[in-house]
């Protein structure tokens, strides 16, 4: 870690998921663990979702408001981690 903070991920770890400059991470944080996965559009992964189990378009928009609740809750709740 660097002294401002900056963590690198490794070129391997880069390729294997597919990150690049300007990809989004997310940081976890887990019974004193720190995870980071790739930040996922969430409102693409619903419409594929939906579009396989052939659910309708009322349904589909009460999924995505479902999840941008739920990742706006996460967000807030990755804001009141103390990081110092």
């Amino acid at each position: 870690m660097h002294a401002n903070g900056l963590v690198v991920i490794p070129a391997f770890i880069r390729k294997m998921f597919g990150l690049s400059k300007g990809s989004k991470v997310v940081f976890k944080v887990e019974d004193n663990k720190v995870y980071i996965e790739k930040e996922t559009d969430v409102v693409k992964e619903m419409e594929k979702f939906a579009k396989e189990a052939n659910v309708s378009e009322k349904e589909i928009n009460k999924l995505i408001k479902t999840a941008r609740e739920e990742g706006t809750a996460e967000k807030m709740k990755r804001c009141e981690i103390d990081v110092s």
